[in-house]
C-alpha cells in the first residue's frame, strides 16, 4: 500500500528536515519496517537539507530506495509535476512510503485552498500529515489554518513535538490549547515526543545519512564510540517515536 508522509510545521526552524531524514532512515534501515519501497522529495528548494548534496541523493546506495526527488509544491504546475512523478506508485500494489519534507511558510502559498488541485492530490496519494511541533501559537495556528481549509486530509496525523524546544512539559500552550483536545485527546491525532539530538554532532554530520555516518563516519573519519553511541540511540529513540506514523489512517 502507498502511504505519502507530509512533513511540515510550516515555520523554517522547526525540525521539518530533521524529522523528514530521521523518517527516511527509519524506513530504510529499521528491521521492523519490513523492507519497504521508499521515495524522498525535498519540497524546500532553497535549503535542501533531505535530498541536497550530500543527502538522499541516488547516489545513496540502498535498495529500498527507490528515487530521490527536489520538487517545487508553491505553485500548482509544481503539484501537477508531483502528480505526474508518483502515478507509478499510485497505481503500484508495492508497499510503498513515500516522504516530502516540506519548506518553511508554504501554508500562505499553497494550503490557502487558491490550488484546488492540492486537495486532489492528497486524496490521491494517501497522504498523511506529520506537523513538526514549537512552542509557539504561530505553529498553532498554522496547522489549524490547514485543517479548515482541507478538513478530509487533516483528519488524522502525527504530531511531533520537538524536544530541541524544550522538555515536553515546556509545551504548555499546545498542552493548554483547544486545538490539541480536539485533535489528539479525540484520539484523531497521536502526539509523539521527538529527541533532541547533540548539537555538535548534527553540525558535524550535516547532510550526511546517519547509517552512512555510522558505515563510513565523517569525511573519512571514523565516529568515537561516545559519538557513535550518541548517534545510535538518538537514531532508535526517534524511530521508535516516528513509527507511530503507520498506526493512522490515510486521509480520505
Amino acid at each position: 500500500m502507498l502511504k505519502t508522509i507530509f512533513v511540515d510545521g510550516d515555520k523554517g526552524g522547526v525540525g521539518k528536515s530533521l524529522v523528514s531524514r530521521a523518517l527516511v532512515d527509519m524506513y530504510l534501515h529499521d528491521p521492523r519496517q519490513g523492507g519497504r519501497k521508499v521515495v524522498v522529495f525535498d519540497a524546500d528548494r532553497s535549503n535542501p537539507d533531505v535530498c541536497g548534496a550530500g543527502g538522499y541523493c541516488m547516489n545513496v546506495t540502498d535498495n529500498n530506495l527507490v528515487s530521490t526527488n527536489l520538487i517545487n509544491l508553491e505553485t500548482e504546475s509544481g503539484w501537477s509535476e508531483f502528480g505526474d512523478t508518483m502515478e507509478d506508485y499510485v497505481d503500484s500494489e508495492k508497499d510503498v512510503r513515500v516522504v516530502i519534507s516540506m519548506p518553511a511558510q508554504i501554508g500562505p502559498r499553497a494550503f490557502d485552498g487558491s490550488i484546488p488541485l492540492v486537495g486532489e492530490i492528497l486524496r490521491s496519494v494517501n497522504a498523511i500529515p506529520v506537523w513538526v511541533m514549537s512552542r509557539t501559537q504561530d505553529c498553532m495556528n498554522a496547522l489549524e489554518n490547514r485543517r479548515r481549509t482541507f478538513p478530509a486530509h487533516y483528519e488524522h496525523g502525527l504530531i511531533v513535538k520537538n524536544l530541541f524546544f524544550g522538555a515536553t512539559d515546556k509545551f504548555t500552550l499546545w498542552k493548554e490549547s483547544l486545538l490539541r483536545q480536539e485533535i489528539v485527546d479525540s484520539g484523531d491525532w497521536v502526539e509523539v515526543d521527538f529527541p533532541e539530538c547533540n548539537d555538535i554532532l548534527l553540525h558535524k554530520i550535516g547532510r550526511t545519512p546517519f547509517q552512512r555516518v555510522l558505515n563510513e563516519g565523517i569525511s573519512g573519519n571514523r565516529l568515537g564510540m561516545g559519538s557513535r553511541l550518541s548517534l545510535e540511540t538518538w537514531r532508535h529513540e526517534a524511530w521508535q517515536a516516528l513509527a507511530r506514523v503507520e498506526d493512522l489512517p490515510t486521509g480520505c
